[in-house]
């Protein structure tokens, strides 16, 4: 008698374990249907009936609409061809110079331990352990 109890409860418990999974993928083809549904709906456009006159009216501002797009690109392309100006000129020396205080920065960050050499570029990591090295 003690065998048939275990064995009973076992049977139950595949049962209700069975009654699950059941659940489960009712469930999912449940939501599979909706993703279905839902891009469905994201895919429907709305189409508008217009009278005559608007609808001649939305379609010239459409052409007018493209035609200022296709303007704008072709002078931005037309624009963007050559290097670009700039007002301000920097010369050698004081470009040198901001690269050399930036580089310095870095290395007293190194030094003091506030900065790890690992998170910098492997260019600038070369750079620093030869400004290290030479110190």
């Amino acid at each position: 008698m003690t065998q048939i109890r275990p064995k009973q409860t076992l049977s139950n418990i595949w049962q209700r374990y069975e009654q699950t999974l059941k659940l489960l993928l009712d469930t999912l083809n449940q939501l599979a249907q909706k993703q279905k549904e839902i891009i469905k709906e994201r895919l429907h456009v709305n189409t508008i009936n217009l009278a005559g006159d608007q609808a001649d009216q939305y379609e010239k501002r459409i052409k007018e609409l493209e035609k200022q797009i296709e303007d704008l690109l072709s002078k931005e392309s037309i624009t963007n061809l050559g290097p670009k100006s700039s007002k301000k000129e920097t010369n050698e020396t004081s470009y040198e110079a901001t690269v050399q205080k930036r580089f310095t920065k870095l290395m007293k960050e190194v030094k003091a331990g506030r900065l790890d050499i690992n998170t910098l570029t492997p260019q600038d990591q070369l750079v620093i352990r030869q400004m290290l090295e030479n110190e």
